[in-house]
Formats: C-alpha cells, sequence, structure tokens
C-alpha cells in the first residue's frame, strides 16, 4: 500500500499512523494531530503509535488560529533532521 492510497475518510488518522510506524523510512516525518477527540484512550493511542504533539481543537475560530500560529511558530524554529527521499 503506498502512502497516497491512505485517503481520508477511507482511513482514519490512526490508520495513516499505523502505516507510518511500519515504515521506519517515515519515522523522521513530525506527526502532529489536530483532533476533536478528548478521550484519553484516543491521546494515548496517538502517542503510541508515533506522535509528536497531540491538540485538541479549540472551541473557537479565534482560538484555532491562535493554536495554529503558536505551532507554526514552534515547529518553524525546531531543528528537524533531514527527510529521506522516499517520504
Amino acid at each position: 500500500m503506498l502512502i497516497t492510497d491512505l485517503k481520508m475518510p477511507r482511513c482514519s488518522g490512526f490508520d495513516l499512523l499505523a502505516w507510518l510506524r511500519k515504515h521506519p523510512e517515515c519515522n523522521l516525518i513530525p506527526k502532529i494531530v489536530l483532533s476533536a477527540s478528548d478521550q484519553e484512550q484516543d491521546v494515548i493511542r496517538a502517542y503510541q503509535l508515533g506522535v509528536n504533539c497531540y491538540f485538541r481543537k479549540p472551541g473557537t475560530f479565534a482560538e484555532l488560529c491562535e493554536m495554529v500560529r503558536i505551532a507554526s511558530d514552534f515547529w518553524s524554529r525546531a531543528v528537524l533532521p533531514p527527510l529521506p527521499p522516499k517520504c
């Protein structure tokens, strides 16, 4: 299966994380979840599948914009390794 075969909504975010976890060449890709779920088991499962960060969707559009701004600022400043050509 190619990553291009994993199209939402036919697969879940967990399906995509599981696929990435099975492909070690993709381990260096930062994985960030933005979810409406506040279920503790979803957060745990996401981290077990290798996410680097789990955000819960905020209640308002203004809060979402602020969250995206903060996350974008963080990840744009983070030092990340070069990704392999296959990812």
